[in-house]
């Protein structure tokens, strides 16, 4: 009995070593993102480097416990009182939906969430937020400096420079972009996205086939926001206890793998974690020693009816520094983000979409283009279509936190295949009259200065003057116009008296007066399209016409009388006598002559003047 006891327990223990081995082994196999407490940040140098060379992330602990509070209240309201006028709503690939709230991250009020009734303390518990985002981001600025060291500073257009990670916090106060995005993936109703999706699933599926084949496998999923990496410098992003829907690819394995958020943890933050995950523009814009690596990444969401909320920073270089690395040329911050958003012939169609992750909720031949969805007007084949500000003539802002009216379509040629990167952006035909079209100028009166200038819509999106010819006859047509205000007007005043029948008298008169106020609306209307050639041609139109039609002789009125009326007069005989003479008692035959030549007689209590007929 003893020695069958002693051969349980021996066989017992071998078995918890193994599972304890086998333990290990798959937990090893898992990569683990390192935590780094916020109070050991400075200390943790070694560590801070070891995460942004290898992997390219790293979490925060030991948050405060307002930031934790101030998180959930935002996450429990902000999707009950949050509207469309407040975000951007869209559906992803997998449809999850996406509402998106963008603002500059100093400076600013979130004055989008006031609009919608959200309680004060959402506003309360965004402005939180942002300023301990603004403490992190400097503290992690720090850390980073005492691992990097640039290759060489980065200027400005301006003269400004950066040296280090903390001067681009301070000199970018005015670029970094705050996101707060609320994800639901509720697919009680999917409608027809498991259509959209059977082919890309059955390519899925086939792609996972051969790579099992080949004996190999990265993992194919379908993605809510696919594989990519963001162009700042560095990205803050809260993600709450339990979250295991952020995946990244990981540096040693290349895997995509998840970073799963303990659902609890010691110390005030309850397992709220910062994820400090790096961007490319320490390594491919500026260059630092050691290099950093950007983190690839993606969201995958769960299906579930609650809501997920995250709220991150993304901390830019200001626009105008330019690169320091001489393959980039002195390219602009600017433009290196803008290229980076074209694709490219050699991009495989995950890239492809990353770039265009905006475009994900526009039916087929429509790009999204900030605010709207627009169609594709590019036919040619080396053509594609971009966001193109025909204000600036450059490729439309993506992280500026503005709404941009003057954005639309423009066609750009496609870049080569080989080589590095270049800026595509749309060259206008230098002989060109004009490009694009717009109905009003926004930035008040111009004159047409051709390819630079937009094309000018008169009336109707038929009429866009786009040729010097189009555009000389808008200007003779808008002449008339002003000649046919002042035409219309004498024309009323001159033969609207002979009608002697009341009722004709007033519909004629009422249909008159309403074909001079509408050509005096579209005279408005050539007005505000602020351009200044147009403008000039009504006003002498106006002028002409006012000389052709006699109004400029006209006297006006002062003071009412019964002998000489202005617009609408009357006359009447009576008989005086037996000789039928006329009697004048009030001396209204020389006052008509002198002062109404031209005009009808007047009624006079039973008397005539006949001095004034015509």
């Amino acid at each position: 009995m003893m020695a069958t006891t002693n051969h349980h327990s021996l066989l017992l223990g071998v078995c918890c070593c193994c599972f304890l081995l086998i333990g290990r082994v798959i937990a090893d196999d898992v990569p683990q993102v390192l935590d780094i407490s916020v109070s050991d940040l400075g200390a943790s140098i070694d560590r801070v480097q070891e995460a942004i060379t290898t992997q390219g992330v790293f979490t925060l602990t030991g948050l405060p416990t307002p930031l934790t509070t101030a998180y959930h209240t935002l996450a429990y309201n902000l999707p009950r009182c949050g509207t469309e006028k407040d975000g951007r709503t869209e559906r992803l690939g997998d449809g999850t939906l996406r509402t998106t709230y963008a603002q500059k991250s100093m400076h600013a009020s979130p004055r989008f969430l006031q609009s919608s009734g959200c309680p004060s303390g959402v506003t309360d518990a965004v402005n939180y937020i942002r300023s301990e985002l603004e403490y992190l981001g400097v503290e992690v600025a720090r850390a980073l400096d005492k691992v990097l060291t640039f290759d060489s500073h980065t200027v400005s257009l301006g003269g400004g420079d950066v040296g280090s990670v903390e001067d681009i916090i301070t000199q970018g106060e005015n670029s970094h972009l705050d996101h707060i995005h609320v994800y639901t993936k509720d697919l009680s109703d999917p409608e027809d996205i498991v259509v959209q999706w059977e082919e890309k699933e059955a390519q899925q599926q086939q792609q996972q086939q051969q790579e099992e084949e080949d004996g190999h496998t990265n993992g194919v999923y379908d993605d809510t926001l696919t594989l990519h990496t963001d162009q700042g410098v560095f990205l803050l992003l809260i993600l709450s206890p339990g979250d295991s829907n952020f995946y990244y690819e990981d540096g040693t394995s290349s895997k995509q793998v998840p970073l799963n958020i303990p659902s609890s943890a010691g110390g005030g933050d309850g397992g709220m974690r910062v994820v400090v995950l790096m961007g490319n523009t320490l390594k491919s814009f500026i260059g630092t020693t050691p290099s950093v690596r950007p983190l690839p990444h993606a969201v995958r969401m769960g299906v579930t009816s609650t809501p997920r909320l995250v709220f991150g920073r993304m901390f830019l270089l200001p626009a105008a520094f330019k690169s320091p690395i001489p393959a980039l040329k002195s390219m602009t911050f600017k433009q290196w983000t803008q290229a980076a958003l074209i694709p490219r012939d050699d991009d495989s169609e995950e890239i492809a979409f990353a770039r265009r992750r905006l475009a994900g909720e526009c039916k087929a031949g429509e790009i999204y283009c900030w605010m709207q969805c627009m169609a594709n007007t590019c036919s040619g084949a080396n053509e594609m279509p971009v966001c193109w500000d025909t204000a600036t003539n450059e490729l439309c802002p993506t992280h500026d936190g503005l709404h941009h009216k003057t954005c639309g379509v423009g066609c750009a040629v496609k870049p080569g295949s080989g080589g590095g990167v270049n800026p595509v952006s749309p060259t206008p035909d230098p002989n060109a009259f004009c490009t694009g079209s717009t109905a009003m100028f926004m930035d008040g009166f111009n004159w047409m200065r051709g390819p630079s200038t937009q094309c000018v819509i008169l009336f109707t999106r038929s009429w866009v003057l786009d040729t010097a010819w189009k555009f000389a006859l808008g200007c003779i047509g808008v002449l008339f116009l002003g000649m046919l205000v002042e035409g219309i007007l004498w024309a009323r005043r001159r033969y609207l008296g002979y009608i002697r029948n009341k009722w004709a008298h007033a519909i004629i008169g009422a249909l008159a007066f309403g074909i001079s106020v509408s050509i005096a609306y579209l005279a408005m209307l050539v007005v505000m399209t602020y351009s200044c050639e147009l403008f000039l041609c009504l006003c002498a139109g106006l002028v002409i016409g006012h000389f052709v039609f006699g109004n400029v002789r006209q006297r006006i009125g002062e003071s009412a009388d019964p002998c000489c009326g202005d617009t609408t007069v009357v006359s009447a005989t009576a008989a005086a006598g037996a000789g039928g003479g006329v009697v004048d008692p009030d001396g209204c035959t020389s006052r008509c002559s002198s002062d109404c030549a031209g005009q009808r007689l007047v009624l006079k209590d039973n008397t005539t003047c006949e001095g004034c007929s015509s």
